[in-house]
């Protein structure tokens, strides 16, 4: 595993840095920097941790974005969301005070930091990332003049590991402070190609998001025939990016594997009869990235609240706190030069929308 470069962070002023904003708290939380954590319960210092590994990111990283996800009850337009419901967030409810803790601290965590963030009614912070990422690549709205060095990733969601399939993009685990590397690719799914994460979940589906297999029959077998084929780059690219698109809409620029080619791809290769094609058309929904055309996409950022920083580390007792004026004076620098670099294209939100995350 490949230690972040030194020289990456001493000079990345140009960068766009993503951060998926749910896993701060999963970052730290969980893990034995919690119990080393001066406070005085461990509990409360899962804030603590959020803050800390946020502080961290500030400190090293230029450009910081957060990614919400973000929902208001649009499940009527967006039918992803209704199959959602019948996985994903049954899990979460079934989940439902380790999530709900997670919120509590994460809301609290946004009433008292400045922070930039993105979002999209109806989607995941991960479509966000993914379609900036794509943005990048189309060089959208000439964002590569702004960031020409590329965009850093800080996630501890695997799923986002398949963008490092893309140039100039770089996923950094936030729970290592590691890059992922094609190593790490490999221990973790036995494959040498970060686009075989996509098929990989398509097809087995993801225990951590609630989403069956589609594989019937021997699963080993079926696993080993479309690792090779992987390896092999006998399967096509699972989202593609035209380089030379003339249109001017963007969603004419991205090419996604449909299920026709898909179920195409199984026949050529004698796979069809593991497959249960109708799990694999839920898969389908609930494993590809949405794209969202970057100037539809809604800018929002809140400066920091210094009377309720010190009534939080009061309430929580925390020990060793990080003197608020000179951590806001460095993020809200640094929140400046991006929202002048995004908000001119952005959408800019009402301020307090980024709190209505879930």
């Amino acid at each position: 595993m490949e230690m972040i470069s030194k020289n990456l962070l001493k000079d990345n002023k140009g960068y766009l840095t993503l951060i998926d904003f749910f896993s701060l708290y999963y970052s730290r939380v969980n893990t034995k920097f919690t119990k080393q954590l001066k406070v005085e319960d461990v509990e409360t210092g899962s804030l603590f941790n959020i803050l800390r590994s946020y502080f961290k990111v500030i400190r090293d990283f230029d450009n910081p974005v957060l990614c919400f996800d973000y929902r208001t009850g649009v499940k009527e337009y967006n039918p992803r969301l209704q199959t959602y419901e019948k996985y994903k967030y049954l899990r979460r409810q079934k989940r439902s005070e380790e999530y709900k803790k997670a919120y509590d601290w994460l809301k609290i965590f946004l009433s008292i930091v400045p922070y930039v963030g993105l979002y999209y009614d109806g989607y995941e912070g991960d479509d966000i990332i993914f379609s900036v990422v794509i943005d990048y690549q189309l060089n959208v709205n000439n964002i590569k003049n702004k960031f020409p060095y590329g965009v850093i990733i800080l996630t501890v969601d695997s799923d986002l590991w398949y963008l490092k399939k893309f140039k100039n993009v770089y996923v950094i685990d936030l729970k290592g402070y590691e890059f992922i590397d094609l190593a790490r690719i490999k221990k973790k799914y036995d494959i040498l190609n970060p686009e075989g994460i996509m098929w990989l979940k398509l097809f087995h589906g993801d225990t951590s998001d609630n989403i069956p297999s589609a594989v019937i029959g021997n699963k080993s077998l079926f696993s080993k025939k479309i690792k090779s084929l992987i390896d092999n780059n006998q399967l096509p690219n699972f989202i593609d990016v035209i380089k030379d698109c003339q249109s001017n809409n963007y969603y004419d620029c991205i090419k996604v594997i449909t299920l026709s080619e898909i179920e195409s791809i199984l026949k050529e290769y004698n796979l069809l009869d593991y497959i249960n094609f109708e799990q694999l058309k839920i898969n389908y929904e609930l494993i590809l990235f949405r794209y969202i055309n970057i100037n539809d996409v809604k800018l929002t950022y809140r400066s920091g609240n210094e009377k309720r920083y010190v009534e939080v580390c009061n309430e929580y007792k925390f020990r060793q706190v990080p003197d608020f004026k000179q951590y806001k004076d460095l993020v809200d620098v640094k929140l400046s030069k991006i929202i002048n670099k995004l908000g001119l294209k952005f959408k800019i939100g009402d301020k307090n929308d980024g709190l209505r995350l879930f």
